[in-house]
């Protein structure tokens, strides 16, 4: 016999079972994120050894070898994958988990580290790969002067315009939020290209890809950068295990104070979960926040990586970007790398 516990809480429905069939349920927003990981990230799990001795996927880059590739035995992106008509139910759960991963983090994270409110009034910042809008809500609502875009695949803007409907339509009526279907591996449109845009906001965008497919994000955006223009990018930065005395680390606000002796100076495993974040599976039974953060594994389900500073200062230059101030968000496991084009 089993009974519902604080912790076992969170997949609660609020509905009784008896409602609806099971194949139609859907999750609360953390239980959608819970279900998420125990489906697709720990099936792919499973697969780590397959993808690392098959000569086809052991030492590629193709965002389609990955892990969760084997085990869901297709060719296709996972977002590809979410976009078939029998994977609407899966789709629609990962849009409710990424809304409810937002809130796993400090509501003020996204307001601090760059100074958003120095933007020039009616300033437009484009929330790139913004998902239903959840961190764009958090703006718009402390920055009132400020004009919002989010942009998505056109599967997600239709559940965007159901979340603002709900949410805020008066956002979208006034024209403070704009919604735009657009694939980021496209050029931005060309209206795109005009001086009343101030930011592209990339928040856990660039780490969902290998490195050919983020520079490909990364230089379209450019292309549309005007000089002034800001580029925010929200990931983990991986601490190195040695002193920050690597590439990027000259930027101001990089340096973190390293661990007091005898930890190493990344903080070892004190820090571990970021490194779980980029690879590997963990399971933390007293504590399910670091569990559902550690269970997204970036390699696991897209072949791709969290990234050390000096990687990612790399990649913004070839992309078209310098990287000039970095803020490490206390109480957040993500960084802000802001950068201004070259």
């Amino acid at each position: 016999m089993f009974c519902a516990n604080r912790l076992s809480s969170v997949l609660a429905s609020g509905k009784p079972d008896t409602t609806m069939p099971s194949s139609a349920r859907e999750p609360s927003g953390l239980a959608a994120l819970v279900l998420m990981h125990t489906d697709e990230s720990f099936k792919g799990a499973a697969y780590l050894s397959e993808a690392f001795t098959d000569p086809a996927t052991a030492h590629s880059f193709e965002a389609t070898h990955s892990p969760w590739n084997i085990a869901a035995k297709t060719d296709l992106h996972l977002f590809e994958y979410y976009q078939r008509p029998e994977n609407a139910r899966l789709k629609r759960r990962f849009s409710l988990a990424m809304e409810a991963a937002t809130k796993l983090e400090p509501a003020e994270a996204i307001l601090s580290g760059f100074e958003w409110a120095k933007l020039p009034k009616e300033s437009v910042v484009v929330d790139v790969g913004g998902g239903v809008g959840a961190t764009t809500f958090l703006l718009a609502k402390a920055l009132p002067e400020l004009r919002f875009i989010v942009q998505d695949r056109p599967e997600v803007i239709t559940d965007a315009q159901k979340y603002w409907d709900e949410k805020a339509p008066e956002f979208l009526r006034n024209n403070r939020v704009r919604l735009l279907a657009h694939d980021f591996f496209a050029p931005l449109p060309s209206d795109f290209h005009g001086t009343t845009m101030s930011a592209f906001l990339l928040r856990c965008i660039i780490h969902d890809w290998p490195d050919a497919l983020a520079l490909k994000i990364l230089r379209n955006l450019r292309a549309a950068a005007h000089p002034s223009m800001h580029l925010v990018v929200v990931d983990v930065l991986l601490p190195y295990t040695c002193a920050d005395t690597h590439l990027g680390c000259e930027i101001p606000g990089a340096s973190r104070p390293p661990a007091p002796e005898p930890l190493l100076p990344n903080g070892g495993a004190a820090r571990n979960m970021q490194y779980f974040l980029d690879f590997q599976v963990r399971f933390v039974a007293s504590n399910p926040v670091d569990w559902l953060r550690a269970a997204v594994q970036m390699y696991v389900l897209g072949n791709c990586q969290e990234r050390t500073l000096g990687h990612f200062v790399s990649l913004a230059a070839q992309g078209g970007w310098k990287v000039v101030q970095v803020y490490h968000i206390r109480g957040s496991a993500f960084s802000q790398c802001v950068a201004v084009p070259l």
